[in-house]
C-alpha cells in the first residue's frame, strides 16, 4: 500500500490542493490512502474550503485523519465560551493566538461581537458544522503499518500534563493510553523524543506539529531558506510540519507499507 502523508494543513486549502497535485495523488491508479495528521484549520483564509475537500475525502473512502492539538483546541474553546457566556476574555486567550477563534467566526458565517453577543447561538452552529459532526468524529488518535506509526504530536506517556516534552518516557503501552494521555501527547513534538530518546523500536514514527525547521537547523544543519521548511528526517522519525503560514507549502511524503 502506498501511503501519502501531510500535516499541519491550518486551512491552508490551495497549497495542501497543489502538493497532492504535485505528488500524484489525485492521477495514481495504484491502490494508496491519504493521512493527514492533525490540525485541519485554524490561521489559515480557507476554512470553507478545507472543510468541503475534508468531507470529500472522507467519502471517498481513502483518507486517514489524525487528530492534532487545534482539533482539541475547538472543543476546549466551544466549551469556554459557554461555560463563560458573555466574556471577552476569549480574545486575550491562545485560542485567539491560535487561530481557533478565526476558524469559529470562518465556518459559522458569524463575528467577533456574536462571540460577545449571541456566544450560545454561534457554539450551536459551530456544532453543527461538518468539521464537528463529520470530520472531528472521522479523526484518531494514530495509525500504525508494520513500519510506521503515525501521529500529530508524539507517543504518549503515563504522566499527562503539558511539560511532557521535557519528561522522559513512563508509558510502556501507548497504544492503551486514555483520552487524556493522548490529548497531552498531541502538544508533544520531535524535539523532545529526540532529547529523551522516546523512539518506538523497530519503527519510524510520522509527525507533524513541531516546524520541520527547527530539526532541520539543529540536526541536519540546513540553513538554505528554499529547504529549510522540507521533511525533517532523524532515525526514527520523519517531521513533516512545513509551517504553510510562513513557507507558503504543505509537505507531501510517501511512503510504502504492507
Amino acid at each position: 500500500m502506498k501511503y501519502y502523508v501531510v500535516s499541519d494543513l491550518h486551512s491552508f486549502y490551495t497549497p495542501f490542493m497543489q502538493t497532492l497535485e504535485d505528488s500524484g495523488f489525485f492521477g495514481d491508479k495504484e491502490p494508496h490512502k491519504l493521512i493527514i495528521c492533525g490540525d485541519f484549520f485554524d490561521r489559515g483564509g480557507e476554512a470553507l474550503q478545507m472543510q468541503r475537500a475534508l468531507s470529500d475525502l472522507i467519502d471517498d473512502g481513502n483518507t486517514i485523519l489524525l487528530r492534532g492539538n487545534h482539533e482539541d483546541l475547538m472543543v476546549d474553546m466551544l466549551d469556554y465560551i459557554e461555560k463563560n457566556e458573555g466574556t471577552d476574555a476569549v480574545f486575550h486567550s491562545h485560542y485567539r493566538k491560535n487561530g481557533t477563534l478565526k476558524t469559529l467566526c470562518d465556518l459559522t458565517g458569524g463575528s467577533e461581537a456574536d462571540v460577545i453577543n449571541s456566544p450560545r447561538a454561534l457554539v450551536e452552529a459551530m456544532r453543527e458544522t461538518v468539521a464537528l459532526t463529520k470530520i472531528l468524529p472521522a479523526a484518531i488518535n494514530y495509525y500504525e503499518t508494520s513500519k510506521y506509526v503515525f501521529v500529530h504530536g508524539w507517543l504518549p506517556c503515563r504522566e499527562a500534563n503539558m511539560n511532557l516534552r521535557y519528561l522522559p518516557p513512563t508509558f510502556d503501552n501507548w497504544r492503551n493510553a486514555d483520552a487524556n494521555d493522548w490529548k497531552c501527547s498531541r502538544w508533544m513534538d520531535y524535539l523532545g523524543a529526540i532529547e529523551h530518546n522516546l523512539m518506538e523500536p523497530a519503527k519510524t514514527v510520522i509527525c507533524g506539529h513541531r516546524s520541520t525547521r527547527y530539526g532541520n537547523i539543529s540536526y541536519s544543519k540546513i540553513d538554505d531558506p528554499d529547504h529549510i521548511f522540507d521533511p525533517f528526517v532523524y532515525p526514527g522519525l520523519i517531521a513533516i510540519d512545513a509551517t504553510t503560514v510562513l513557507s507558503g507549502k504543505v509537505n507531501c511524503i510517501i511512503v510504502e507499507d504492507d
